[in-house]
């Protein structure tokens, strides 16, 4: 009789233990994950600015570093770590109607300008050794910058859309990389782009990496480093707080059950919410609402509230999942929708199936219809109202 007991216990502990030392471990990664390089976040002609150094902040190139359609400076934080460990300093802005900018309309260009002043002016900046680099949209706003601006050293475009075609002539020293795994058009943009063009322009194939996986892949990140500095010392992970985001999401998803088991559902919605939000901050993107974000944000989770109330079931859960994962590839493939709604459809099919198993553990508990409805669109609704851009 007390042996089964003792197993009872262990196995009503078992899964909240593992549960509290992932999420320890992912935390006490994420707080590490930066190094010893100092950093400072400051706001300059409305955009905000995160500025990534070396420990002691000595003289040496700096570097201004932008991210892609539906990202922030956060999503690029690995290129900050990656080039202050060669010695630059680094300033990652939060380009128009992204992340922390409430700035309207789009003007990337008035963007990189702000971001180069400011890390022209910062001490110890060597105003003859800047570069730029860019991913997908920030790609394309980088190039045309350094274009028009002989006085940027060098240049890495990452995913270059082909909406706008590079000069032949300028910018001096670009180097473009696209993931083996992308869809063909970045591809060929590329291939446009080193065309007939000036010599000290290369493109790069980066194998087994699709738009968003680039980013974390050390090839991206070796050859970024060698194109911009002569410098061999060892670089950072680049997946390091990816990695450190994942094991804090996992161990507060493990969590969940025991919080359910309380009953007391207002936490356990307030607990969902910050088990997507927290590590999607922390370690991936910017993920605090801001302005009209916040409206947004009761918008969408108001809608897919509505539409979690009728599924009633895994089943009926997993089902909405695989229409909205359908009907919205379809739609971006005719045409429907914009074509950027195929890079983050797998992100929001990960999303739905675990929206699916949270309101699965609800139901288990008998919990409220409601509380059910608000904790699975929860889930969906913080990522997209916090990522996608505003302008």
């Amino acid at each position: 009789m007390a042996l089964s007991s003792g197993v009872d216990r262990i196995r009503r502990w078992a899964l909240p233990l593992l549960a509290l030392v992932l999420a320890a471990t992912g935390g006490v990664l994420l707080t590490r994950a930066g190094g010893d390089l100092e950093r400072e976040h400051v706001e300059v002609g409305g955009v905000p600015l995160d500025v990534v150094r070396p420990a002691g902040s000595p003289p040496g190139p700096g570097a201004v570093v932008a991210h892609g359609y539906a990202g922030s400076a956060r999503l690029m934080a690995q290129f900050g770590d990656t080039l202050a460990a060669r010695g630059f300093t680094v300033v990652l802005p939060d380009l128009d109607g992204h992340g922390a900018n409430t700035r309207s309309p789009r003007d990337l260009q008035y963007d990189l300008d702000v971001a180069v002043t400011h890390l022209r002016g910062l001490p110890g900046v060597d105003g003859t050794r800047l570069a730029l680099i860019g991913h997908s949209m920030g790609a394309g706003a980088v190039t045309e910058y350094a274009a028009a601006h002989p006085e940027i050293e060098a240049t890495v475009a990452i995913s270059l859309p082909g909406a706008q075609p590079v000069p032949k002539d300028r910018p001096p020293r670009l180097l473009l990389l696209v993931g083996g795994l992308e869809f063909p058009g970045f591809k060929t943009a590329a291939e446009d782009a080193v065309a007939n063009a000036r010599p000290d322009r290369e493109l790069t194939i980066v194998p087994g990496v699709e738009h968003i996986s680039v980013l974390y892949a050390p090839a991206t990140h070796r050859l970024t480093a060698a194109w911009l500095s002569d410098g061999d010392q060892p670089l950072p992970s680049p997946a390091r707080r990816l990695v450190a985001a994942g094991l804090l999401l996992f161990g507060l998803l493990l969590g969940f059950p025991t919080v359910a088991r309380l009953r007391v559902w207002p936490l356990t919605v307030a607990y969902a919410g910050a088990a997507i939000a927290v590590p999607l901050h922390l370690g991936f993107t910017h993920a605090v609402p801001v302005g009209a974000r916040w409206w947004v944000l009761l918008a969408l989770w108001a809608g897919f509230a509505v539409l979690a109330h009728f599924g009633g079931s895994v089943r009926g859960d997993l089902i909405g999942a695989v229409l909205a994962v359908v009907g919205l590839t379809l739609a971006a493939a005719v045409g429907w929708a914009p074509g950027f709604i195929l890079l983050v459809v797998p992100l929001l099919g990960v999303l739905l199936v675990i929206s699916a198993g949270l309101s699965a553990v609800l139901r288990a508990r008998q919990a409220p219809g409601w509380a059910v409805a608000l904790t699975g669109s929860l889930l969906v609704a913080w990522p997209v109202a916090t990522t996608l851009p505003l302008t």
